[in-house]
């Protein structure tokens, strides 16, 4: 919580200052890879002596890199987050080359001292670049705790449910290392397999934490209610913080409960007002209410505290909303260039911006890329898109039977699709037993859907959770 408090000060701090492209590198290469020696820092960027002199001295004179014990560097830990933000995540050929060149240092070492720091540097950079391990790599057990967190909040949610299993097997009493576990199965959509978790946090006695992830399963699974009600027990059970109520303000806007989402996001406000996640659904919740201009002016404090990228992919959802699709899928456009690491809801939303703009080709390339990096995530939403492609190309038959793959088909969006795919096929040459029955089925869809209309749930931010 306090990382997430402090985060915008930190980003305007690196707004304001000019970095080189080499700082930048350094401090995205040390946010993730800390401590590490001079020499291996110099190798891992690629610098020369005098480059890697210059900006290290300039980082540590605006104390965002400091000497640590043994003589290595290490990034300012209270900075560590809003660097990410700002420069982007450390990429895997960085990790890579970060374990290559400190396996061959410790190697090297003649001295026989134990070089513990390092050596639990080189077991992240090691698994973070899918790098088989070596005898010099060490791991404490909060090391794993925590690189199962990182997982999780980089949408690797198999590698954290690994990660999470393999504490959980040296101490099944690790509360952190269970919550990220029963989160990651969710997003995954292993409901069971999270319910199972979360019955041995009620059997352990941490009912509020039980309660609220409920919440958060219902929540993923589209029940909002259900997840409202347990969101409450959490509350009325002594579970407190800005996340609660974040979430619930989400559950009350996608119920439609406009004035309890913004009692909720209040609240949520009052604890942390810098936090991005906040700034976000406050701009939902806006859209939802017509209020542009208020969406607008929120727009710009996101600025202030979130990744570029994300802040064109909201751009990009509020210009959506409110019906410029063209200038909707120049920020989506945007914000998948922008993206180091591309988020399912920011390629998602691309997808469907390209559609809406009759950019058949681009859609199907995203859609290719979206199932290939998500395969096991927000089925729904990537067959409704499958579908919708199929219509745009005039393939109805292929788009119904995309229909028939849905886990929830009676959602409303689920049946607009379906509605529109028995549309187009009814314009087709067919049998009269199999027209007669497709009619059957689109009076049901339509009425069903008694005239209103529902879009696909592109704005719940995934790595809120």
């Amino acid at each position: 919580m306090l990382s997430d408090f402090g985060a915008s000060p930190f980003t305007r701090y690196l707004k304001n200052n000019k970095f080189s492209s080499l700082e930048q590198k350094i401090l995205r290469v040390m946010a993730a890879n800390s401590p590490l020696p001079l020499a291996v820092l110099q190798d891992a960027v690629g610098a020369s002596d005098t480059h890697i002199e210059q900006a290290l001295i300039h980082l540590i004179d605006v104390s965002l890199i400091i000497p640590a014990a043994g003589g290595w560097y290490e990034v300012s830990g209270p900075a560590t987050h809003a660097i990410r933000r700002e420069f982007g995540a450390c990429r895997k050929e960085e990790y890579g080359a970060v374990a290559s060149r400190l396996d061959k240092f410790l190697a090297r070492s003649e001295d026989g001292t134990d070089f513990l720091a390092l050596q639990r540097t080189l077991f992240r950079a090691i698994d973070m670049a899918g790098k088989q391990s070596t005898p010099r790599a060490y791991a404490l057990l909060t090391d794993r705790v925590r690189l199962a967190e990182e997982y999780y909040h980089d949408q690797e949610y198999q590698r954290a449910v690994e990660m999470a299993n393999d504490a959980l097997r040296a101490d099944p009493g690790i509360h952190q290392a269970r919550t990220t576990l029963i989160r990651a199965h969710v997003k995954l959509g292993e409901y069971p397999e999270a319910g199972e978790h979360i019955a041995q946090l009620k059997k352990r006695g941490q009912i509020r934490d039980a309660f609220f992830l409920l919440g958060f399963l219902e929540r993923h699974r589209g029940e909002h209610q259900d997840a409202l009600n347990y969101y409450q027990k959490a509350l009325d059970s002594g579970r407190g913080g800005m996340a609660i109520h974040r979430d619930m303000a989400e559950c009350c806007l996608r119920l439609g409960d406009l004035s309890r989402a913004d009692e909720h996001i209040s609240r949520a406000e009052e604890k942390q007002p810098d936090n991005r996640y906040v700034v976000d659904l406050k701009i939902q919740i806006a859209c939802r209410l017509r209020d542009k201009d208020t969406a607008l002016a929120l727009l710009l404090r996101l600025a202030d505290i979130d990744r570029v990228e994300m802040v064109s992919h909201r751009t990009s959802r509020v210009e959506y909303l409110f019906g410029d699709l063209e200038v909707a899928y120049e920020f989506a456009e945007k914000a998948v260039e922008k993206s180091d690491n591309v988020r399912f809801e920011v390629l998602a939303n691309y997808v469907l911006c390209a559609l809406r703009t009759s950019r058949v080709r681009e859609a199907g390339a995203a859609l290719e890329q979206l199932d290939r990096k998500f395969s096991r995530q927000r089925r729904d939403i990537r067959t409704g898109l499958r579908a919708r492609l199929c219509i745009a190309e005039h393939d109805y038959q292929t788009a119904f039977e995309h229909t028939e793959r849905f886990v929830s088909p009676e959602r409303l969006v689920h049946l607009l699709i379906r509605r529109d795919a028995l549309r187009g096929l009814l314009e087709t040459a067919l049998a009269p037993q199999r027209r007669a029955d497709l009619k059957a089925e689109l009076h049901r869809c339509e009425d069903r859907l008694a005239g209103r209309e529902e879009d696909f749930d592109l704005d719940s931010r995934g790595n809120t959770d």
